[in-house]
């Protein structure tokens, strides 16, 4: 059985996991994309801590620029309504 030293089992502990609503904040992506991501295409890594989903902030991003895909900190404008007179 290969041993873990200590300091890997430290560094592990203090990473930080936030919730699906905190990284779609964070990515600006959608709920409905992250939980479609995590029940078919698993690109997004995530955690899985009884019924609770986590996401590692730091792991996310890293497999969003390795990907090439979006990495915006802010969440996106929201459109505003046009009220159309006739």
């Amino acid at each position: 059985m290969p041993s873990i030293e200590a300091s890997t089992v430290v560094n592990h502990a203090q990473t930080t996991l936030v919730t699906e609503h905190e990284i779609a904040k964070l990515t600006g992506m959608s709920l409905f994309f992250l939980r479609n991501d995590r029940q078919h295409k698993q690109r997004i890594p995530f955690f899985k801590i009884g019924s609770s989903v986590r996401y590692s902030p730091e792991r996310v991003m890293a497999t969003l620029i390795e990907c090439g895909g979006n990495t915006q900190t802010k969440p996106k404008a929201k459109r505003q309504s046009v009220n159309a007179s006739v």
